[in-house]
């Protein structure tokens, strides 16, 4: 999260030098190259400057690349949300920005990630993977004596949010005793409707 919130600090920053270094790498360098081409030429032919001035250029050419590469992997996958979230409701569905364009960013991956994750799944479902098949290798009793320990503790949550849904009047009124005893049929009964629930998905699997 910490990278979130820092990413505009730092590509503003980057920003920043990279322009600077733009913008005064050329004058500097014609005004040294003019300089010393006064002092040393001596022919009068203006072929006398140092050859180690030509050498800045490359060197301010990969201070600009490596800011700009910089910034433009943190604008790639920072920020995972848009920012600022005061301006979320101007973002366009599906891209990075917002109708005002400048208003705010989001990266480009997390912008993209559902369009992706669609892609990607029908990709899997339809070429890569028979659901079908894969459904149809699991074993039911297998599957209830594996969900049978994670589903035990919940049972009683499970059954209380369903009868405050459905009967919460008769619910209320129910003795602590009976609600227990409930819970303990429902335990004993679990591995059966695990079975019965794999067994109807791999049936009705598309």
């Amino acid at each position: 999260m910490g990278r979130v919130s820092t990413w505009p600090a730092v590509a503003a920053v980057s920003l920043a030098l990279a322009s600077a270094a733009a913008a005064t790498s050329r004058p500097l360098v014609l005004t040294h190259t003019r300089t010393l081409t006064a002092d040393t030429d001596t022919d009068g032919d203006g072929n006398d400057t140092e050859w180690w001035w030509y050498l800045l250029i490359p060197c301010f050419s990969a201070v600009v690349g490596w800011i700009t590469n910089v910034i433009a992997l943190q604008m790639t996958f920072y920020p995972i949300e848009f920012f600022p979230s005061c301006m979320q409701w101007s973002q366009i569905p599906g891209q990075p920005i917002s109708y005002f364009v400048i208003a705010g960013w989001q990266g480009i991956i997390p912008s993209k990630a559902d369009k992706m994750a669609r892609i990607v799944t029908e990709l899997m479902t339809s070429s890569l993977i028979d659901v079908r098949e894969v459904f149809s290798k699991l074993d039911p009793c297998v599957m209830a004596e594996e969900m049978r320990e994670g589903l035990e503790p919940a049972i009683y949550r499970i059954l209380e949010d369903v009868a405050n849904a459905e009967m919460k009047s008769a619910w209320v009124m129910t003795p602590q005793h009976v609600k227990q005893e409930m819970c303990m049929a429902a335990a004993e009964r679990i591995e059966d409707f695990i079975v019965g629930f794999v067994q109807e998905l791999q049936t009705n699997i598309y």
